[in-house]
């Protein structure tokens, strides 16, 4: 009788160890999941950054620079 009882404490402590266990695997995959679609999005985000038409704009806006042969003119009423 000790035999049995002692065998089925450990079979429930064996399952409910393996249910935190499977909780545990669960929460790792979504925060996997997750930083997959955040990886994604900074992907996207620098290959924006990188276009030569943002590099365009950033040299255009921060730097005043201008294409060759363009004229640029100054409002000297500002």
């Amino acid at each position: 009788m000790a035999l049995f009882v002692y065998f089925a404490w450990t079979v429930v402590n064996q399952q409910q160890q393996l249910l935190k266990v499977n909780n545990k695997i669960n929460e790792i995959k979504s925060k996997i999941t997750q930083e997959k679609e955040n990886n994604k999005q900074l992907l996207e985000q620098k290959k924006e950054v990188l276009s030569d038409k943002n590099i365009e704009k950033v040299a255009r806006e921060r730097f005043g620079m201008v294409k060759e042969g363009e004229q640029v003119f100054i409002d000297i009423n500002k």
